[in-house]
């Protein structure tokens, strides 16, 4: 029969083992204390490395999002149906208004009524291919007036969203119409000089006026 005695000293003994099993003698415990000692020292090295990185992403991030946001260019996301899913502030401006307002509307109901089919065209062409596209149409903005923007959209991987760039051309169109009317005046007034002045090379021109050498009512 046990006494108690004996029995402590075997629940000691037990507990020695157990200890000697997990740690093994005093080398091998300092070797497992030195692998930890280095697992942490790694684990330390690749925090660093990794805030670091997410330091340089933010920075990267923050740099990219003002070039997007601040661009001089409009920028914005559409979906297959024309919703509007992301716009810098560039395009608000051109729209006049807030950049918050333009998200989830439609596009096309920015887009000026004679140019709706148009673009409602342009954008099916955009989403059957992989290649950028380009039109031009008149959008309506807040202050009652319209613009003239050049579209160039250019659909995702994905095939779910197309990246849209606007460019006013109101400016050129309208330094166009000018060149054009000016080319008309200048053509209306060759052609009256033409009809009182004929060229002197055409011998078939009859003689008008004074044009041929003499100035009307100049003697004879």
């Amino acid at each position: 029969m046990k006494t108690p005695a004996s029995r402590s000293a075997e629940d000691q003994l037990q507990a020695r083992t157990v200890v000697s099993r997990i740690f093994g003698n005093g080398n091998e415990t300092q070797q497992h204390v030195h692998e930890l000692e280095v697992h942490q020292i790694e684990l330390v090295t690749q925090n660093a490395v990794l805030q670091q990185t997410r330091d340089e992403l933010e920075i990267a991030l923050d740099k990219y999002t003002d070039l997007y946001d601040f661009a001089p260019v409009g920028y914005l996301t559409l979906d297959q149906d024309g919703i509007i899913g992301d716009a810098n502030f560039t395009a608000a401006s051109q729209f006049g208004v807030g950049r918050a307002r333009l998200l989830g509307q439609r596009f096309e109901s920015i887009v000026a009524p004679g140019s709706r089919a148009e673009f409602s065209t342009f954008l099916s062409t955009v989403f059957s291919g992989q290649s950028k596209q380009i039109c031009e149409v008149a959008l309506l903005i807040c202050s009652a007036q319209s613009i003239f923007v050049q579209v160039e959209a250019l659909p995702s991987a994905s095939g779910l969203y197309c990246r849209v760039a606007l460019f006013d051309i109101s400016q050129r169109l309208l330094m166009k119409e000018q060149i054009e009317k000016q080319h008309f005046v200048l053509a209306v007034a060759n052609a009256e000089l033409q009809a009182v002045c004929p060229d002197p090379g055409n011998e078939s021109a009859p003689p008008v006026g004074g044009c041929q050498g003499t100035l009307p009512g100049d003697p004879s």
